[in-house]
């Protein structure tokens, strides 16, 4: 049985996170690990500004999900950042019931994580407060040398964008998409009167110049030089090393004592097919360990784990219900889970109890061997109240 592999994004549809995320998306479904990019938008940003974002830079728009999906405790949490918790978890407020949950139970899973130092006082109470079963460090130690986990590079991948065309309308790009790349922007500027500013609406831009807001369509194809002056530390450039590839200029407008991935990127060869195999088979080889045996041969000992809910049909979930469940679950007072077992497959899903295992998995109770008693109803029973006009064939079968 494959497992899954949800890669989050938390970040702004302009961000390099949400196009790195995506590109490892693409190449662990082409090297046959089943994954998708499971986004939730910035609370200032929309789905379809995401959707734009990928669609005008690659050949395909495909696993991606938006705002609610119910993993199993199976499935692998992968994020190409630490910032993606962090930043979920600063936001939390701001988030839907359905983003909640679904956050609470994608980073309540195994997670694996690419180091970084964004938020280094914010990361801990993330993880204390989604608490992770377990989390596995991947480290760019070039950028990172103090970092922790098992050696591994943020690379581009070139071979998943569409063909760029060239339409040249400003002769600089700047990358102003907070305010402290802004503000040192303005130090410069002067020097290029032909430029354009890839920014967001933010009150502290200054509406003298010219900003572009994010996300640009055809980005790369618009303008002749980029002009990188990111004044903090950078772990993974992406703008300038995307105009090395396509041959374009690139003027390095900043300290190059800054120890950071601005030099480590400047000066390492770019990217080729074979390394990014291989170290993307680096990655694969720490989802692939993760492993665990087919379900059906534990259900016994955790049946919460093999527990299904279907999305489409299921839609009015109360949140609320589930957290005053959680905050005063008591398991004797539990009443039985009622489900139905799919015929030739090793799932149950449920028709009655939804809360109560939403409220378990966010207790973190199906990563234990409790004991929970369920009833498996007959077939007639599910055609009569779940899917009357698709039905489930299920066996007869109890535990």
């Amino acid at each position: 049985m494959m497992n899954i592999v949800n890669i989050v994004c938390t970040s702004k549809p302009g961000d390099g996170l949400l196009r790195y995320s995506y590109e490892h998306c693409c190449a662990l479904n082409s090297k046959g690990t089943k994954t998708q990019l499971v986004i939730i938008p910035n609370p200032k940003h929309t789905k379809e500004e995401y959707i734009k974002s990928i669609k005008d830079q690659y050949k395909t728009y495909e696993n991606v999900v938006f705002d609610s999906y119910t993993p199993t405790s199976d499935e692998i949490t992968l994020v190409l950042g630490r910032s993606m918790i962090t930043l979920a978890y600063k936001d939390i407020k701001n988030y839907n019931n359905d983003q909640k949950l679904t956050l609470h139970l994608l980073f309540g899973n195994k997670v694996i994580a690419l180091y970084s130092e964004n938020h280094p006082k914010e990361y801990p109470l993330a993880l204390e407060y989604f608490k992770p079963s377990k989390v596995f460090d991947l480290c760019d130690y070039e950028v990172y040398p103090n970092g922790v986990g098992t050696s591994y590079l943020k690379i581009i991948n070139f071979d998943f964008y569409k063909p760029i065309k060239n339409d040249i309308q400003y002769k600089n790009l700047f990358l102003g998409t907070n305010e402290i790349y802004y503000k040192e922007i303005e130090k410069h500027i002067h020097k290029y009167p032909d430029h354009g500013i890839i920014t967001y609406n933010e009150k502290w831009i200054n509406p003298k110049l010219n900003n572009l807001f994010a996300p640009v369509e055809n980005i790369l194809g618009k303008f002749e030089t980029y002009v990188y002056t990111k004044p903090n530390f950078d772990p993974a450039p992406r703008l300038f090393v995307e105009f090395k590839w396509l041959g374009k200029n690139v003027e390095y407008v900043r300290d190059k004592n800054i120890k950071d991935g601005g030099m480590v990127y400047w000066n390492r060869p770019m990217p080729t097919k074979k390394i990014y195999k291989e170290n993307l088979s680096i990655l694969i080889k720490l989802i692939n360990d993760q492993k665990k045996p087919h379900l059906v041969k534990r259900i016994k000992e955790n049946i919460i784990d093999n527990l299904w809910v279907d999305r489409t049909i299921q839609k009015d979930i109360d949140y609320d219900k589930v957290h005053e469940l959680k905050n005063n679950f008591d398991i004797n007072l539990c009443d039985p889970i009622e489900c139905i077992k799919s015929l030739n497959e090793d799932k149950y899903y449920i028709i009655n109890g939804l809360h109560r295992v939403l409220a378990m998995k966010l207790l973190g109770m199906d990563k234990t061997s409790i004991k929970i008693k369920i009833n498996v109803e007959s077939e007639k029973l599910v055609e009569d109240t779940y899917m009357s006009n698709n039905p489930i064939l299920v066996d007869e079968w109890g535990i």
